[in-house]
């Protein structure tokens, strides 16, 4: 993964590119009260990123077979064709 910094120089923007291992590496060298530092600045960052991807509804199944009209018996003798040659011996 190659992360991609912004820095002003000179009132210029320059692009930086730093793998997820250079950061680490950098990251390792702190002391644990930058660590700290460094994980509630870039905690709420990552909240809001959370936050932001849409949540997923999920589609409702209750009533899903409501219109086909399958009786129990047609349910139980389907059962018994699918399953009747279940375990079969030539695996």
């Amino acid at each position: 993964m190659i992360l991609t910094f912004f820095t002003l120089k000179n009132g210029n923007k320059m692009n930086t590119h730093t793998s997820l291992e250079n950061v680490k590496t950098m990251a390792n060298q702190l002391s644990i009260a930058d660590k700290i530092r460094l994980i509630e600045a870039i905690l709420p960052e990552i909240r809001t990123e959370l936050f932001k991807a849409e949540i997923v509804e999920r589609a409702k199944l209750k009533g899903l077979w409501q219109s086909l009209e399958i009786s129990d018996v047609e349910i139980t003798k389907n059962r018994q064709t699918t399953w009747q040659n279940f375990p079969r011996e030539n695996f």
